[in-house]
């Protein structure tokens, strides 16, 4: 059997992402230990994440926006970057 918040996520259309307030609890849990995931990864990368990078992943609410900007945390020779990435997705991450 599939779990219930399985089925939530995958029942509409997979083009448009839904965001963590309209799903479960699991799946906010998997929004929220990929933003963990994310600031992790950029502070063992580059031994510091300035507070506006923090508070702008923090902000961002779609799981799959979160995971293409992992990906891309992954790619960045540096921070300078990676704020360039994360300013351009954070808007595109934006309610309409």
């Amino acid at each position: 059997m599939i779990p219930t918040y399985i089925t939530v996520i995958f029942s509409g259309n997979l083009s448009q992402p839904v965001p963590d307030q309209q799903i479960g609890r699991p799946a906010k849990g998997m929004a929220k230990g990929t933003r963990d995931m994310i600031l992790d990864l950029l502070f063992e990368k580059f031994s510091v994440v300035p507070a506006h990078v923090s508070n702008r992943i923090r902000k961002m609410a779609y799981l799959d926006g979160l995971k293409a900007l992992f990906r891309q945390a992954l790619k960045c020779p540096d921070m300078e970057t990676f704020e360039a990435i994360l300013e351009r997705m954070s808007e595109a991450d934006s309610p309409r």
